[in-house]
């Protein structure tokens, strides 16, 4: 008796299909919300948890960049978010929005309903010495991708970049020249002026964008963040 056939073409396009169709699939909703409310009774005592995301970067799939479909993908993270809730009321649910979507023209409804939820922004455009779509640390919308010395407003660098998404930035881009030293200085200058807790990303020793090299010495990067938080009175979260 051979294997049963997939339900989707093990392709790119059987990939996307399948993508799209989990926000559909009760059978899949169902396991994936048993799994996010696993952990959330495994980790509701831990005092150092301060939250469960739903889902990083959630794709579309096959489906279009329409808004119906992210209001769809939406209304997925509501009803795994309602799961996490019912087993964890105190700490947050963080949700994400699929890459490039404007989240003033998303109905959160749904998951303003469930309570102490945050929102998690990915985006890295401003870190980019060129921003180019071919770019690999590019995520952004294509008309927002400007070199550091392009940006506009206070220090240079456009609120607009921050201003609708969150009130906790997560900051990365990718090492070497005299570009990421203007961008970490323009962000940790927003963040102090806003008051926004933030964090830097990441510690890891194989990650482009982290503040350590493979021997786990300081990036040039990190030492000049740490020139800047020490002439600041703002420390990252």
């Amino acid at each position: 008796m051979g294997l049963p056939r997939p339900p989707f073409p093990l392709t790119v396009a059987g990939r996307e299909q399948a993508q799209a169709a989990m926000y559909t699939d009760r059978l899949a909703t169902q396991r994936y919300s048993d799994f996010a409310a696993m952990l959330a009774q495994r980790y509701r005592e831990t005092p150092n948890v301060v939250g469960y995301e739903i889902l990083n970067e959630p794709p579309l799939g096959n489906l279009p960049r329409r808004a119906w479909a992210i209001q769809r993908i939406v209304r997925w993270q509501a009803r795994v978010g309602a799961a996490v809730r019912a087993i964890d009321p105190e700490r947050a649910i963080v949700f994400m929005l699929p890459p490039r979507t404007d989240v003033r023209a998303v109905r959160l409804t749904s998951l303003e309903r469930l309570g102490r939820i945050a929102l998690d922004v990915h985006d890295y455009y401003a870190g980019n010495r060129q921003a180019l779509p071919h770019h690999p640390s590019r995520r952004s919308v294509p008309g927002h991708s400007r070199q550091p010395g392009q940006l506009s407003g206070a220090g240079g660098l456009d609120r607009s970049h921050l201003g609708h998404s969150a009130d906790r930035g997560r900051v990365g881009c990718v090492p070497g020249g005299a570009w990421v030293d203007r961008y970490q200085r323009q962000m940790v200058t927003l963040f102090q002026q806003d008051g926004i807790n933030w964090s830097r990303w990441s510690l890891d020793r194989n990650e482009r964008l982290g503040l350590l090299t493979r021997s786990g010495q300081p990036t040039p990067a990190a030492v000049q963040l740490g020139r800047l938080l020490r002439s600041t009175s703002q420390q990252p979260s």
